[in-house]
């Protein structure tokens, strides 16, 4: 689409310096940055959601 620039950052959320990187990419690129949405999903569990461990309950809390 005309107007439309996009990249694409590989990085995992739950890293504190891969965090850090996208900011400072999307900076460096843009030389600002307007508004940052945080939108990782995880769901390290597909089946009856009675029958998720606490385990599985804390990954995917902690990550969204």
């Amino acid at each position: 689409m005309e107007g439309i620039e996009a990249d694409g950052v590989v990085a995992h959320v739950g890293k504190d310096d891969d965090r850090k990187r996208l900011i400072e990419f999307a900076l460096e690129r843009y030389g600002h940055l307007d508004i940052l949405v945080s939108n990782a999903a995880v769901n390290p569990y597909h089946g009856d959601l009675l029958k998720v461990s606490e385990s599985q309950w804390d990954k995917l809390l902690k990550i969204n």
